[in-house]
């Protein structure tokens, strides 16, 4: 019965153990990036009605 108990008490100390750690050492200082602005491409295929290719995504 005792050493049923340690047994518990050691699987406990092992679950907590990594959430202490990375509580502890974890701290990490996270920012956005200061970029003002953005530049977006975007590209519309168009098909003539009820053609479409075998592929639908094409890579060149």
């Amino acid at each position: 019965m005792k050493s049923k108990s340690w047994s518990q008490m050691a699987n406990a100390i092992l679950l907590v153990l990594p959430l202490l750690v990375s509580a502890l050492f974890g701290i990490t200082n996270v920012s956005a990036d200061t970029t003002d602005s953005v530049n977006v491409t975007l590209h519309k295929r168009v098909f003539d009605e009820g053609q479409v290719p075998d592929s639908k995504t094409q890579y060149r």
